[in-house]
């Protein structure tokens, strides 16, 4: 089968586009013919060598398939099944042995696509996550920092959980301009005056729930500053890329010196099999569709240029599928 595979992370021929043996299933794998596979941020880090990872390793962790085989002891899922990864690499092969079937494999219901489920693997139940992570209530504010693929489901999550008012921040105007069709009441730049506006709009109460969906320092002091007095933040940027360390600023207008009752919560990503199952079932009743993040599709052999355009954010790039 054919395979792209990460030799030399950080190098110029990091990845090769090999052909290896087919595997089998072991006890409690599963054996899935990727039928559609999605772009990660965590697939550009891996390729650069921000994370170590001994090599060769199969990139990609966010794929949806069929199950062709299963190893002993695998009650669930069946042979035939759709399904989608809920975490494990090896997503851009054409096919991949899953560990821990029972727990990493959803069953995708019927109605919903390849892509759709694929949209779910990570950043959708991420941004998802996230909301449901910090308790949101009916008609609390949200304030949601960076509109990326986490930030923008962290959007539609929101809207879905009753938020009266939904308030969005990113650097790029077509990614405005979309978290306004998705659900936003209001979408500022990074530029504007950002916690003077929000102050303005909630009367001085600021958010009852502030999300960080970015990963850098300016972002989280940002959704800090966002967050009201006795609210809470959400933090689900993946912070330790290109921040070294993120600092916890606790002047009045951030966390106020310490007392101002602000709580600050993460959550797991993406989240296991339980949560996967759920939006896969608000897909399936017709309540989400993230499927239309997907703005390229590339076939397996140009995953470089399709690592190269996700990256550099080129062509009003959102999120990109990959059909081996």
């Amino acid at each position: 089968m054919k395979a792209i595979r990460v030799h030399a992370p950080g190098g110029p021929e990091a990845l090769r586009y090999d052909e290896i043996e087919r595997p089998a299933p072991g006890p409690g794998q599963a054996l899935v013919k990727i039928e559609a596979a999605g772009v990660n941020f965590i697939d550009v880090y891996q390729r650069s060598g921000h994370y170590k990872l001994p090599v060769p390793f199969t990139l990609g962790q966010e794929a949806a398939g069929t199950v062709t085989a299963v190893g002993p002891g695998v009650a669930e899922p069946n042979v035939g099944e759709r399904v989608a990864y809920t975490t494990v690499l090896g997503a851009y092969a054409e096919y991949a042995v899953v560990p821990y079937a029972a727990a990493n494999l959803a069953p995708i219901p019927p109605g919903v696509t390849d892509e759709q489920a694929v949209m779910l693997c990570c950043v959708g139940t991420t941004g998802f996550g996230a909301v449901e992570r910090s308790d949101l209530r009916f008609g609390d504010v949200v304030a949601i920092v960076g509109q990326g693929p986490v930030g923008m489901s962290a959007t539609v999550a929101a809207r879905l959980r009753g938020a009266a008012s939904v308030i969005v921040v990113d650097g790029i105007a077509a990614r405005r301009e979309l978290a306004m069709r998705m659900g936003a009441d209001v979408a500022f730049d990074v530029v504007d005056d950002v916690v003077e506006e929000v102050r303005r709009l909630t009367g001085g109460r600021l958010a009852d729930v502030a999300i960080e969906a970015v990963g850098n320092q300016e972002a989280f002091t940002l959704a800090l500053r966002l967050t009201r007095p006795g609210g809470t933040m959400s933090a689900v940027g993946n912070h330790g890329i290109s921040d070294a360390a993120l600092e916890l600023p606790l002047d009045v207008g951030a966390f106020m010196g310490g007392i101002g009752d602000k709580r600050i919560v993460t959550t797991s990503a993406p989240g296991g099999k339980d949560r996967a199952r759920r939006l896969l079932a608000l897909v399936a009743g017709g309540k989400v569709d993230l499927g239309v993040y997907i703005t390229h599709t590339f076939p397996l052999d140009e995953i470089e240029a399709a690592l190269d355009l996700f990256r550099d954010k080129r062509d009003g790039v959102f999120k990109v599928a990959i059909k081996p």
